[in-house]
């Protein structure tokens, strides 16, 4: 298997696939978290081709994005088999997948899947997590102050719970620059209450 040749074509498929998203998983998602599983897997000491493959794939079938997951997982799976896995390999990378999403809670138990798992989870974080869960929000229609509720009920959590060390000292600095605009939103927002 010619690594280089399986990733430029899960790329053209990704991008074919996912290029017009305007709920923050796009392509230059799947990029940006392709690129921090490479960097967090050589800091881990673990070959990145897998974690690339993973971190690429990995909103192919999330129930948030298409509406037959089942449907999309099956398409992924014979996508895959293409680009010449073989099925024990392509059970690794959904084994991954299917641990990556937030709302799934789902222990992730290896290295391999913490290390996408963590790329995810910082891509949700920092000035990229506050562009995501804006653009989110009006992809949904949500009121603004609906849309910012999602710091308290998701993003504020997500730094105490990644595994990697790399991971972890990454987040700290993207988790005070979310804090900082979350409580400069409430105090733009209310400041006329506060000085009337």
């Amino acid at each position: 298997m010619n690594e280089h040749t399986v990733l430029s074509t899960l790329k053209k498929h990704i991008y074919d696939r996912f290029c017009n998203d305007t709920s923050g998983h796009n392509y230059d998602h799947m990029i940006r978290v392709s690129n921090m599983s490479i960097y967090i897997a050589k800091q881990e000491g673990l070959d990145p081709f897998l974690p690339e493959v993973i971190a690429l794939t990995h909103d192919y079938y999330d129930d948030k994005l298409v509406q037959d997951p089942a449907k999309s997982k099956q398409a992924l799976m014979v996508l895959l088999k293409q680009v010449c896995f073989n099925n024990d390999t392509i059970d690794v990378i959904i084994n991954a997948i299917d641990v990556i999403s937030f709302r799934h809670n789902k222990e992730a138990t290896t290295l391999l899947q913490q290390v996408v798992k963590d790329s995810d989870r910082l891509d949700a974080i920092g000035a990229m997590g506050i562009i995501r869960t804006i653009q989110y929000g009006t992809t949904h229609n949500r009121p603004l102050d609906e849309t910012i509720q999602h710091f308290d009920d998701k993003l504020f959590h997500l730094k105490d719970l990644l595994h990697t060390k790399t991971a972890q000292t990454i987040a700290e600095e993207r988790h005070q620059l979310m804090r900082a605009f979350y409580d400069g939103y409430y105090n733009e927002r209310d400041f006329l209450k506060h000085n009337n």
